[in-house]
């Protein structure tokens, strides 16, 4: 199943697939975040990068979009031709990368016993 990221940097990115879900994630920063999902770009192009942090990932469905999660983090030993706004401009370390976390959005709410009502 393709999954599709928008960051506010990078804009909508398609062909990412999940390569593995429940994966510990260890930033440079020495944040570490659990239960993530592991997802790569198919062509190894940019799936997105530093500021798109907190964005959407959504599955089309029809003329609609479900909410699969959030962007969280990027392998940084991925680096991918920036798309939207250049690695220039954005920020520390800019940059932009194939292999990339995102938090599972489904997994979360499943734990937590809510829904989101969207009518």
């Amino acid at each position: 199943m393709q999954q599709s990221p928008s960051g506010s940097y990078s804009g909508i990115s398609c062909n990412i697939r999940i390569a593995r879900r429940g994966v510990t994630v260890h930033t440079a920063s020495g944040g570490v975040y659990g239960g993530e999902v592991q997802a790569e770009q198919v062509y190894h192009s940019a799936a997105w990068g530093n500021g798109d942090s907190g964005g959407p990932v959504f599955q089309p469905s029809g003329d609609n979009a479900l909410a699969v999660g959030i962007i969280s983090a990027a392998d940084t030993s991925t680096n991918a031709t920036c798309n939207g706004v250049p690695a220039t401009g954005r920020g520390s370390g800019g940059g932009c990368y194939w292999r990339v976390y995102f938090a599972d959005i489904q997994g979360a709410m499943e734990a937590l016993q809510v829904d989101i009502n969207t009518a």
